[in-house]
């Protein structure tokens, strides 16, 4: 998946990761986002096991202390695996908890309950404009026209850009007439 972080592009396993992982590209806060960032040894029920975990984000945080970033580290699991592997998931992911809270770096299960939410649907839409350069240009000319007194609505905005032929218009065609009574006493 393509992404504005600067470790690049994003490699996923599964779609629900995909979907994570675009909620993720939205938000402000987050430095850089990396798949995959580490394998690493762990002691589970007294034996030696490696653990890769999916994604690791880093958000720059308010406070300077001590570095001015966070890091949590997250796996990617559907509820159903979660539950029916319980018994073998449950300590490796407890040993990766003790693992990363000794260096100070979070650590969260993640599944498709906190990841398909209205935040992700409108990650959807988002995050394409994102990656995408800016039109200083149109910037310049949405500000003016955001600094002109009495235009505040987007429509407004959309108005004028289309006026100054900065934008096209949407063309409607083969529009098939809605029945709603609320439609049919303003149109007749």
């Amino acid at each position: 998946m393509p992404s504005r972080y600067p470790s690049g592009p994003l490699l996923y396993e599964s779609k629900l990761e995909r979907d994570f992982l675009m909620s993720l590209e939205v938000d402000g806060h987050i430095r850089d986002v990396v798949t995959q960032p580490m394998t690493i040894s762990l002691t589970v029920d007294g034996q030696a096991r490696t653990y890769t975990p999916d994604i690791m984000a880093v958000w720059q945080t308010r406070s300077p202390w001590p570095h001015g970033f966070r890091r949590v580290v997250f796996e990617v699991k559907p509820l159903a695996i979660l539950r029916s592997g319980y018994g073998t998931l449950a300590p490796k992911y407890r040993a990766a908890r003790r693992y990363f809270a000794e260096r100070d770096v979070g650590y969260r299960v993640v599944t498709e309950r906190t990841i398909r939410t209205q935040r992700q649907v409108n990650a959807e839409l988002i995050a394409p404009t994102l990656r995408g350069s800016v039109d200083q240009e149109m910037v310049r000319r949405v500000q003016a026209i955001v600094l002109a007194k009495g235009t505040h609505r987007l429509g407004d905005i959309r108005f004028r850009l289309e006026e100054e032929g900065a934008i096209r218009g949407v063309v409607m065609d083969d529009v098939t007439p809605v029945s709603h009574p609320a439609i049919t006493r303003v149109l007749g």
